[in-house]
């Protein structure tokens, strides 16, 4: 939280309405460094306005008998810091848990139920937090996987299109073809062929 530059701004077409405070000495101190935040200067989507309003009205009231109100209130925003690090911690390593997962089934066909039941999450709980995460849905995520490692195979061994596509656990060729063309811009065969020319002119 200390000695760190910060960068912020808001959109001009929804702007902020900004409440700022600064908080300095031994409490805050300790409470830094007992909730661990000592090196976490951002904290992604965490709502703290009602808190801070709550120690701005006390501070125009000027009442200097609030010393117990006021540590409540900081309490209870470093527990709310705190709480948003380890969910943070939590949802990312779920992610590389659910992204490892994944990569064991390239080669496999993708049953959306088996990913769900090693985290133990609902399918719409998965499909979102994966989402949220990495930006696109669990089966584009193998389906992306899939055609990075055709596009190898095509280039790397002498396999049909047709034993790559069951290699892969597409329905079949054509199937394979259309997703590959609709994700490299070319047929397989016509990747396969550029590449090869390419290998050749070099």
């Amino acid at each position: 939280m200390y000695d760190k530059d910060h960068y912020y701004f808001s959109n001009p077409d929804d702007p902020w309405k900004k409440y700022f405070i600064n908080v300095s000495g031994k409490l805050v101190e300790n409470l830094t460094e007992g909730y661990g935040l000592s090196s976490t200067a951002h904290f992604v989507g965490l709502d703290l306005g009602g808190e801070i309003k709550e120690i701005i009205e006390i501070a125009r009231r000027g009442d200097m008998d609030n010393t117990q109100e006021l540590i409540s209130i900081l309490n209870k925003i470093f527990f709310k810091m705190h709480k948003s690090i380890k969910k943070e911690e939590e949802i990312s390593g779920l992610g590389a848990e659910m992204k490892d997962f994944l990569n064991t089934q390239i080669t496999s066909k993708f049953h959306m139920e088996l990913l769900c039941k090693h985290i133990s999450r609902s399918e719409s709980q998965t499909i979102r937090l994966f989402k949220k995460i990495f930006g696109i849905t669990p089966y584009t995520y193998v389906l992306n996987k899939k055609i990075s490692f055709a596009k190898k195979l095509l280039i790397d061994t002498s396999l049909s299109v047709k034993e790559i596509a069951t290699k892969l656990c597409f329905s079949d060729e054509y199937y394979f073809s259309n997703i590959f063309k609709e994700k490299a811009g070319c047929s397989p065969s016509q990747y396969r062929r550029s590449h090869r020319e390419n290998n050749y002119k070099s």
